[in-house]
């Protein structure tokens, strides 16, 4: 995201849109972290959820949509791996 213009308005409105819902949490005495109502509303997410290490960053999915997912790609995963690889030639 630093890459990104100010001056481009795509790229302005982009940019607002992934930060305009930021905020800040801490721990609480157990290791737990609040996800505000708004981005737990617009992910989905309901009781059960889980984290998934996603290069730099990680994402919270809820449980049945992440398990959807990765059901759906995962007997696609040789062929990503090969056209992501020829891409990188």
């Amino acid at each position: 995201m630093k890459k990104l213009s100010n001056k481009k308005k795509e790229e302005r409105a982009y940019l607002r849109m992934v930060t305009s819902r930021m905020s800040c949490s801490e721990f609480d005495k157990l290791g737990r972290i609040n996800i505000p109502q708004v981005l737990r509303t617009h992910a989905h997410l309901e009781k059960e959820c889980t984290i998934v290490g996603a290069g730099e960053h990680i994402e919270i999915w809820d449980t049945a949509k992440w398990d959807a997912f990765y059901d759906e790609y995962d007997d696609q995963f040789d062929d990503l791996s090969e056209r992501i690889s020829e891409n990188e030639e």
